[in-house]
């Protein structure tokens, strides 16, 4: 993960909504063929300083992720939510969840093994969310996973709000 220390970020004041949005509406295929309903709460408008490009590698991962790991009639929900200073982005999914085990070990570049199985038997080295941690981390976030076996996984990029330029 050394790659991500050497990634020039280049941040500007962005707004979350229509970040999220375009993320959101890449995925509505693959959503409709795997049957899960993919939804959005993008109701509370906010600005975070980061690399528009890096934060949709960010968001795209966690998304794959959300579906992946979601069974057919699942659902991934994607949302925001703001404080007086902080935004947060929010991946919630009715998936297979993780174990706090898995995630210490997801976020531990020298535990990269198999971290668990998708809704296909097929198995996962959690080398994705390693990479938004680290991207989160190096834009001045935080990310957060609330997570149980069988019940679904939650995932909260929290950033400090910007003021909207103009």
């Amino acid at each position: 993960m050394e790659q991500t220390e050497q990634l020039r970020i280049q941040p500007e004041v962005t707004p979350v909504i229509p970040l999220l949005e375009q993320v959101v509406y890449d995925y509505t295929g693959v959503a409709q063929t795997q049957d899960i309903t993919l939804e959005q709460a993008l109701d509370t408008p906010g600005w975070i300083l980061v690399d528009a490009q890096l934060m949709k590698v960010v968001l795209r991962n966690l998304l794959d992720n959300a579906l992946k790991f979601t069974p057919a009639g699942g659902t991934v929900t994607v949302a925001t939510r703001a404080t007086e200073d902080a935004v947060e982005l929010v991946v919630t999914d009715t998936g297979v969840g993780m174990s706090p085990a898995q995630w210490e070990q997801a976020q531990d570049e020298a535990q990269l093994t198999t971290s668990g199985k998708d809704t296909d038997g097929r198995t996962s080295t959690g080398l994705g969310l390693q990479l938004c941690l680290r991207l989160v981390h190096r834009q001045g976030g935080k990310m957060h996973l609330e997570s149980e076996p069988g019940q679904g996984t939650q995932i909260t990029l929290r950033f400090p709000q910007s003021k909207s330029p103009g």
